[in-house]
């Protein structure tokens, strides 16, 4: 009988790798790599990440290039399109690097309230790296972070563009726009396997929300916690367990991130109020992905509109002929 099972299995994956388009029941497709233009010169287009809103109709995110001629750099632009998929743009100096392609789907796009200024934030020669765009001319300039400091690639930027909360081997951090004043708000203790990872701003900037990892030795298990903090550091309140990637809604008032799966839902998103209590599904993935790797499974990265109707939301489930990896932005319209 086994012999039957592998080449039925082989048979299932490569159907999935073949269909064009995994429908949906609650979410709208915008923009996936098929949809933008090839350039050969800087490789295969495979991931499409990191959205944020821009104006309440458009939103910029990242497009990676899987690998540049030659090296095992990974190409990495900001683009815009509007919600409905039209007038797709790549702002032309916004190309950065990332200096290896195993660390393909680990980097952010944050923008400030008004979207006129955008946080990149990457891996480049081992370390984080930090750039700010302006999208009215397309400057970029290097964020300095204080000497020493190993960045992750998870940055935030504040609403207002004059504050950046990062986080480190040491914890959550918070500067200034220019790098100054750097201040930690949330230790965290590595040897115990304590790691603080994506921050993201109140749509105030009054407080932080970010993912707590944290190992229990008891139970030989990692948990993430997405918790709570004052933009000035202090308290540190848990919210809910099993979640990472979190961001406000627009009025403040809730919490949107990624299930885990550690407790038997799907890698899906789900909203949670700021006061606690029982979190509630928001999308409902395909019974199976494109089989990409790491970060790219499942729905990731959710972030609100500004007038909080809408989500969008990467969703590694558009697939192509093998090896099947990619990763598409899609929308869901909140009732």
């Amino acid at each position: 009988m086994g012999k039957y099972l592998l080449p039925a299995i082989l048979a299932v994956l490569l159907f999935a790798c073949q269909e064009e388009l995994v429908p949906r029941d609650n979410a709208v497709y915008i923009i996936g790599p098929v949809d933008i233009p090839e350039k050969p010169e800087w490789g295969e287009i495979k991931v499409l990440d990191s959205p944020v809103f821009i104006s309440p109709d458009k939103i910029a995110f990242l497009c990676l290039y899987n690998q540049l001629p030659d090296n095992d750099n990974c190409a990495i632009f900001v683009c815009t399109v509007n919600l409905d998929g039209s007038h797709f743009y790549c702002i032309p100096d916004s190309f950065q690097q990332a200096s290896h392609i195993d660390y393909l789907g680990y980097q952010r796009l944050s923008a400030t309230a008004d979207g006129s200024r955008l946080l990149l934030t990457l891996i480049c020669e081992g370390e984080g790296r930090l750039y700010i765009l302006f999208i009215e001319n397309g400057d970029v300039y290097d964020l300095q972070t204080p000497a020493g400091q190993v960045v992750n690639p998870d940055a935030s930027i504040s609403p207002n563009g004059e504050s950046v909360a990062y986080t480190t081997i040491e914890g959550l951090w918070k500067m200034n726009k220019d790098g100054g004043n750097a201040q930690l708000l949330v230790p965290a203790d590595y040897s115990l396997g304590q790691v603080t990872k994506y921050p993201s701003w109140a749509p105030d900037g009054s407080k932080l929300c970010f993912d707590m990892q944290g190992y229990n030795q008891e139970e030989d298990r990692v948990y993430d916690w997405i918790c709570l903090v004052s933009a000035d550091g202090g308290e540190v309140e848990k919210i809910v367990c099993g979640g990472m990637e979190p961001s406000f809604s627009s009025d403040g008032e809730y919490i949107t991130y990624v299930s885990d799966g550690q407790f038997g839902q799907d890698r899906a998103i789900f909203k949670v109020s700021v006061e606690g209590g029982s979190p509630m599904q928001i999308t409902y993935p395909p019974e199976y992905y494109s089989y990409g790797y790491g970060p790219l499974q499942g729905d990731a990265v959710p972030v609100y509109s500004p007038d909080g109707e809408t989500i969008v939301f990467r969703s590694d489930v558009r697939t192509e002929p093998e090896p099947c990896e990619g990763a598409s932005l899609w929308k869901i319209n909140l009732e």
